[in-house]
């Protein structure tokens, strides 16, 4: 086991965001910009873990109960959040409906587990896709916002940029985070 749900946890972090705008969103040479965007953007996700809460509570307690799901849990962050570039709100799906058990966990199985799941750091424990979906969305908003030459959140910077969410991939996000605490050990363990 990983210290974190799933990859995409890593790499949904404030050290690989800040690293984003030092390259991608041209800000290297604006520490007070990219502060300012840095804590709009820890808001947001801040918002998007709690409006996404009992979702990830009814998946902890499917998944450690070997729940089966009436349906796919969803691939758009649509069905999840209404995601903007300064708040993030529930979407119009009832949690019950995104994670919809066949059939119902136990009364105390549920309380044991919630219990259990209030306990998880959001931002390492909660599903990663989740997060991840979040993200991106996120930062093609930001991208949006980069290129007007009127921008409130990179106001100060004089020449508005193209940034492309599309060069945006998972495979640069890792490029730009940490190794995970642990990982020999478990490269180990698989092995």
């Amino acid at each position: 086991m990983t210290d974190q749900y799933s990859v995409e946890n890593y790499l949904v972090a404030k050290d690989v965001f800040e690293e984003l705008l030092k390259d991608e969103f041209h800000c290297h040479a604006e520490p007070q910009v990219r502060e300012k965007v840095i804590v709009e953007f820890e808001r947001r996700f801040s918002e998007f873990l709690q409006v996404t809460k009992e979702i990830n509570r009814r998946l902890f307690i499917a998944r450690r109960l070997g729940l089966r799901l009436a349906k796919g849990l969803p691939k758009s962050i649509n069905h999840l959040a209404v995601v903007g570039l300064r708040s993030v709100a529930a979407g119009a799906f009832s949690p019950e409906a995104i994670v919809a058990f066949e059939t119902e966990p136990p009364k105390e199985d549920h309380d044991q587990l919630t219990d259990e799941f209030l306990k998880l750091d959001p931002q390492t424990r909660y599903r990663g896709k989740f997060n991840h979906l979040f993200f991106i969305k996120w930062l093609d908003l930001l991208c949006s916002e980069r290129r007007e030459t009127d921008s409130e959140i990179f106001g100060r910077l004089q020449k508005p940029r193209t940034v492309s969410i599309q060069s945006i991939s998972l495979g640069m996000l890792a490029s730009k985070s940490s190794l995970p605490a642990g990982l020999s050990g478990f490269i180990e363990a698989v092995e």
